[in-house]
């Protein structure tokens, strides 16, 4: 595992060919309305996997929680993602003691062709709500780094760090993505309740009993508007 910042990883030739051929003919079943990888057999078992969990288990521990997994195919022309960070939580403390990460998979791979994934590191121990970055659009920051994530790749990143997706150079071809995230308990992640109750059906044909879609044992009923955050100067 390849680190290429504080909090960001790089795996090159993480899956095979066929599986990242696997991955682009499912996730053409994915709808841009709901990208949840939940509703697929075949996600669910990749979310699930031997060398998926062992890859977070090497960042988290050994107690670890599924968060989500989205994932769709961006047609050609889609905009631009803003800056913005993903990490769910109530008020996250400027240590990061409950870790969440998101693992980064793109079948075509990511690049300035179709779509580079651009990520500020500096921004790892910044603490402010996930929209708050969006006001810099996807205009570049200092020390932002670009990896080439070749097909077959795969990319962990810390999930507080920013990131944003700029226009690629070639605006008529598609970019299929997923994610996979995972997160330590000991915090409340409102989305991920969420997550598991909209989606609890589709949880039927898995381990249950690895403690991944446990619940966090944290109860926080507040709106996430009367949380406390702090904002940068």
């Amino acid at each position: 595992m390849k680190s290429l910042a504080p909090g960001v990883y790089l795996l090159e030739g993480f899956f095979t060919n066929d599986q990242t051929a696997a991955m682009r003919s499912h996730l053409s079943n994915q709808t841009m309305g709901d990208r949840s990888l939940l509703k697929s057999g075949y996600f669910r078992e990749l979310i699930v996997s031997p060398p998926i969990v062992a890859i977070a288990r090497k960042i988290l521990g050994k107690k670890l929680l599924f968060h989500h997994a989205n994932g769709v195919i961006l047609p050609p022309g889609w905009p631009e993602k803003l800056w913005h960070h993903d990490y769910d939580g109530v008020s996250p403390d400027p240590a990061r003691q409950f870790k969440m990460i998101h693992l980064m998979i793109y079948p075509e791979g990511a690049s300035e062709h179709n779509g580079p994934l651009v990520i500020l590191p500096s921004s790892r121990n910044t603490r402010v709500v996930r929209s708050w970055p969006g006001r810099y659009q996807t205009r570049p920051m200092a020390g932002e780094i670009c990896p080439l994530i070749k097909p077959g790749s795969l990319l962990v990143i810390e999930s507080q760090i920013w990131h944003c997706r700029r226009h690629g150079s070639n605006p008529d071809i598609s970019r299929p993505y997923l994610n996979i995230s995972f997160c330590q308990p000991g915090i409340e992640r409102p989305e991920r309740r969420q997550v598991l109750t909209r989606h609890a059906a589709y949880l039927t044909d898995l381990p249950l009993d690895s403690g991944l879609f446990a619940s966090d044992g944290v109860t926080d009923e507040r709106p996430v508007l009367q949380r406390t955050f702090t904002t940068p100067e």
